[in-house]
């Protein structure tokens, strides 16, 4: 039953100058509500929770964490602008997002909705993360532990290592960070400080100055600072090299939650979306975080699977709230049904309202009663009966209180005539339809009887019961973070304080804790902290024996880190015939296959960066500390990460499908090539002497006892055999109703027609098939959508169109391992482009057209409008990569791309940037020239003066090539100058004497040889051409003749 609100406490609290978090809005119960109706799940309050259904963030009320203070959006305006008064909008107090979504949909034309729920499956964009109020309080209370400048220090200490980390590509430096800082260099601040400022330090910034005015003080000290500003380069990067060993301190931990804290938050919410969309039934009660940092993941994974425990409720308009795992589902619908509860309230009050209106007008006599609509006809009809028999009931009782000689009449008058109370107090026989109790038990005690000491026990023993089961299934129940750093740990532990308090904390793993198996492991920002492959390797596998359910590896997305989790996706994919089946590895996402990575061994790679890592990008609301490190006013910022999540075979119902097929067909073809091999052995006996026919026995001729070989199976029957058994969906879904989107006519299939368009390129033309929409009340009477905006929706119905867009999204998860990933942001100009990886393990390209082309000789079943819904143009549209897209929707232009054998990341080979090495040249014995900013000065000027030595060199050769007429290359073998040429080396009169001679020698010869034979060197091309007969030029030749 509902929580009864009255009405004075839904108003929000809007009195200037006092902080809205400070201001606990108590909520009333009813009298009737007791402590077992509270903590039992009849309200929407999950077993466990902290706040009640459609209860606003900012209503949270005092806590340690923001200490009743100020709100996020006042801090953080404050440390963005500075102290200014700012108006604070309650994105809590919306209505949830699965409400808005049911709304749209019981708006959207019902044959429509198919492709609407299909689209937003594969949308795996959570959209723009939002911090929830738990990680906004976490945010607010470690930057409260220091002041403001020593925030500000501990950023300065950690950003450069971590921009180092997060590069684009590694960087070609030495290995070894001792070599990162010169010789003679010292090894700290302080002392490069102290050196600079006695002026020990020799070179050409610090030339004698005379320090006799101002101006060349300020010189002086400006030259420091900018040597200073160097060497903490350096020293900033040799730290990055150097701290994949280190241990952060409590300050390096500080400013990487304040700095990273943002991002890291919005990968790991897209990494989860994503997971509780493609395995919706995975609850997990236990969690390891390996390498958990300042907890993030942890904090995520509790507002995924069990918000309704939340110290802060989550904000729910928010897309990243509506997860899809069934854990999560339980709380949505607790907000979903106190959100129908407000729609009701506001459908009476708006229907009241209307009603008053009408009635005002027919007293005036301004509407006649036959024009108005039925619906009010009825409604009015009824109202005019309630009175009637109040009237009469009011009458009667107004002659027997005469009777009795009662005159106050306080007994047929409620005592409120102008109706104050019953407007502010609700009706307890007000309910939502179908929400009344099961049996008579509540309506006898909503009589007043009162239950005896029997019915109490068991209600208290149901409490018990009721409550035990919750909290053995409830989610999360054990959560392990392993974090060598004692820095970090302390400051997750202060992030993870209100909402996981039950963390056990873990420096190392050790060999035995792989007896001990968990539901969800993850290894977020992790592995790429371990520097050498072996470690990883033993890790990872150690991850592996330690999950029970599902394992989740996440990286910020860069060469390196792609390269690292394509290292370990086939690590554990070598477990993938080992022991039991179903404790197999198999992958989730983002490949759709459990082949090699073909974005990693495409041979466009090769040339262009793009095009060698799988990644994705997490959007999110950034923070005031990233516009302090970075100077830039970012709104959005852009976390790329790459992840990979594996599960173990149990877990996906559909790989047991998918091994029931390949062992069907592994079977099928065994059978055929035993029969065909039986078919020649029958045949070859034949032909043979009877002695040896025989001598054969019945069983290898395949004969029964009459003589006569059993009839065997023919190549083409196995193949429609085969094909039947593949189409047992499509048969199922054409029982069901289902139709083609083809032209009208078109049969339905499943296998696509492939259509040749050039040497590389072909259309993929395959329909999907339309389903009939459901039948229930709601859509049989479902006019056109200028009607729909106007008329209000009920809850019935939006409860109705909710089961009806749950069984669509069933169907679409089964269908959802075929679908195709996209891997590059698409392109559309008109059309749509896009690169997809497969299931079979392609990478393809391919255009998906707004308009529908089909056959153009049959009628087209659709407008362009219906289309670009039906084709997924309008979803290529929206997404970007990492996101599905379906598998059974015409594609054109597709071209298949060419891989080669060896990653194109090429981190493994010397110099790691393909396009400074001749790789693509087939020379790879070149060498890599080092980049202008990682030289020296004195380096720096060797180069430039070897780089003029050699276009000096290259002039010489051409001159000289010129004059003597010899090609460069056979100067060696050539008897003039038998040594190497040199422009500062003199030639003396002989030399040059020779030169001349030879080269008139060699003109005469030359013309002499190609005067006469010109003509017969000609004749002898034009013979050897193959000669084309232009047909036209003959025939215009022959007319003018």
């Amino acid at each position: 039953m509902f929580f009864r609100f009255h009405s004075t406490t839904l108003q929000t609290c809007l009195t200037s100058g006092v902080a809205r978090s400070s201001v606990a809005v108590a909520v009333p119960l009813r009298a009737g509500c007791t402590r077992r109706e509270m903590s039992s799940g009849g309200d929407g309050v999950l077993e466990g929770a902290m706040h009640k259904p459609g209860e606003s963030g900012l209503q949270a009320g005092s806590s340690t964490t923001i200490a009743g203070k100020e709100t996020w959006s006042q801090f953080s305006t404050k440390m963005r602008y500075g102290r200014r008064r700012i108006r604070v909008i309650d994105v809590a107090a919306k209505m949830s997002y699965e409400y808005q979504m049911l709304r749209k949909m019981c708006k959207r034309r019902p044959a429509m909705r198919q492709w609407a729920v299909r689209d937003d499956f594969c949308d795996m964009n959570p959209g723009v993360v939002i911090m929830s109020p738990s990680m906004q309080a976490a945010f607010m209370k470690v930057f409260r532990m220091k002041e403001k400048g020593l925030i500000r220090q501990c950023l300065r200490d950690i950003v450069p290592v971590i921009e180092y980390r997060n590069r684009e590509e590694p960087a070609r430096l030495p290995t070894n960070p001792a070599d990162m800082i010169p010789e003679g260099e010292p090894d700290t601040l302080n002392q490069k400080k102290r050196e600079l400022f006695e002026r020990r330090e020799k070179g050409e910034n610090f030339a004698d100055l005379r320090l006799h005015d101002k101006r060349s003080q300020a010189k002086l000290r400006f030259r420091i600072r900018q040597r200073l500003l160097k060497f903490q380069r350096q020293l900033a990067v040799a730290n990055a090299i150097a701290s994949r060993s280190v241990l952060y301190s409590t300050n390096d931990a500080i400013g990487y939650f304040l700095f990273r804290g943002a991002a890291m938050y919005a990968g790991m919410h897209r990494v989860f979306f994503e997971l509780s969309k493609q395995l919706p039934h995975f609850v997990p009660k236990t969690m390891l975080d390996f390498g958990a940092g300042t907890g993030t993941a942890i904090l995520v994974a509790k507002e995924v699977y069990d918000p309704g425990s939340l110290a802060y409720p989550l904000y729910r308009s928010l897309r990243q709230t509506m997860q899809g795992n069934d854990s999560s589902r339980t709380h949505q619908l607790s907000e979903l049904r106190y959100d129908l509860k407000r729609l009701q309230r506001n459908n009476e009050e708006k229907k009241k309202v209307r009603f008053m209106a009408v009635a005002a007008l027919l007293e005036r006599g301004e509407v006649d009663p036959a024009d108005l609509p039925e619906d009010l006809k009825r409604e009015i009809a009824e109202v005019a009966t309630a009175a009637a028999t109040a009237k009469k009931d009011r009458l009667v009782r107004e002659a027997h209180a005469r009777y009795r000689d009662v005159v106050d009449g306080t007994e047929w008058e409620s005592g409120d005539p102008l109706g104050e109370v019953r407007a502010s107090t609700e009706d307890p026989e007000d309910v939502i339809d179908g929400e009344q109790g099961d049996g008579g038990d509540d309506g006898e005690a909503a009589k007043g009887r009162p239950k005896t000491w029997w019915e109490k026990l068991i209600d208290v023993e149901n409490e018990t019961a009721r409550t035990r089961a919750a909290r053995r299934l409830r989610p999360l129940q054990e959560v392990t973070a392993v974090e060598p750093s004692p820095g970090m740990m302390e400051i997750g532990t202060m992030v993870l304080h209100d909402d996981v308090p039950n963390v056990t904390w873990k420096r190392y793993l050790l060999p035995e804790d792989e007896a001990i198996q968990h539901d969800l492991v993850v290894a977020a920002y992790s592995l790429s902290e371990i520097a050498t492959s072996e470690n990883r390797r033993r890790i990872v596998q150690q991850l592996w024996k330690m999950t029970k359910g599902v394992l989740v590896f996440v990286e910020f997305a860069n060469l390196n880190n792609f390269n690292i989790l394509m290292e370990a996706r086939d690590w554990i994919l070598e477990e993938k015939d080992v022991g039991l089946w179903d404790w197999q590895p198999t992958i989730v996402a983002p490949c759709p296959h459990e082949h090699r990575c073909p974005l990693r061994h495409c041979k466009t790679g090769v040339k262009r960066k793009r095009m060698r890592i799988c990644s994705t990008e997490a959007h999110y609301r950034s923070t005031f500390v990233e516009v302090w490190a970075r100077h830039m006013p970012l709104k959005v910022g852009i976390e790329p990460i790459s992840y990979l999540i594996l599960a173990r075979n149990e877990l996906v119902p559909e790989r047991a499908e998918r091994r029931r097929e390949q062992l069907k067909k592994a079977e099928e073809m065994k059978r055929r090539e035993r029969d065909v091999k039986q078919q020649q052995l029958h045949e070859a006996s034949l032909a043979v002497k009877d002695v040896v026919f025989e001598c054969l026995s019945d069983e290898a001729l395949h004969r029964v006892q009459s003589g006569v070989p059993q009839p065997l199976t023919d190549i083409d029957e196995v193949r429609e055999a085969s094909t039947s058994a593949t189409s047992t969906s499509l048969l199922k879904d054409l029982k069901d109703g289902a139709t083609s989107t083809g032209e009208i006519g078109h049969m339905p299939t499943d296998v696509p027609r492939l259509v040749k368009t050039g040497n590389t390129r072909h259309n993929r033309l395959i329909f999907p098939l339309q389903f009939p929409p459901a039948t229930h009340k709601f859509n049989r009477a479902f006019v056109d959508a200028g009607y729909q905006r106007q008329r209000a929706i009920t809850p019935a119905e939006m409860l109705v169109v909710r089961q009806e867009v749950e069984q669509l999204q069933q169907r679409v998860m089964r269908a959802a391992p075929k679908y195709l990933r996209v891997v590059r942001d698409p392109r559309c100009h008109g059309k749509v482009q896009a690169d997809f990886c497969t299931p079979e393990g392609d990478l393809v390209s391919g255009r998906v057209y707004r308009r529908f082309y089909g056959d153009r000789n049959r009628v087209s079943a659709h407008s362009t409008m219906r289309w670009q819904h039906i084709g997924g143009w309008k979803l290529l549209k929206r997404i970007r990569r990492g996101s599905l897209f379906p598998h059974n929707v015409p594609l054109y232009a597709v071209t298949k791309h060419a891989q080669i054998d060896f990653p194109n990341t090429l981190l493994d080979t010397k110099h790691s940037t393909v396009e400074q090495t001749a790789m693509q040249y087939n020379d790879p014995m070149s060498l890599v020239e080092m980049p202008d900013d990682g030289l020296t000065r004195e380096e720096l000027k060797q180069k430039r003066r070897l780089q003029r030595d050699v276009e000096l060199q290259k002039k010489v050769e051409e001159k000289l090539e010129d004059i003597f007429g010899v090609n460069a290359k056979d100067w060696k073998t050539d008897d003039l100058g038998g040594g190497r040429l040199d422009a500062r080396r003199e030639i003396s009169e002989q030399q040059w004497a020779d030169a001349v001679r030879r080269a008139k020698i060699r003109t005469v010869q030359h013309t002499k040889n190609a005067l006469p034979f010109a003509a017969k060197k000609r004749a002898a091309q034009r013979a050897l051409q193959v000669r084309r007969r232009n047909v036209r030029l003959e025939m215009s030749g022959n007319r003018r003749r």
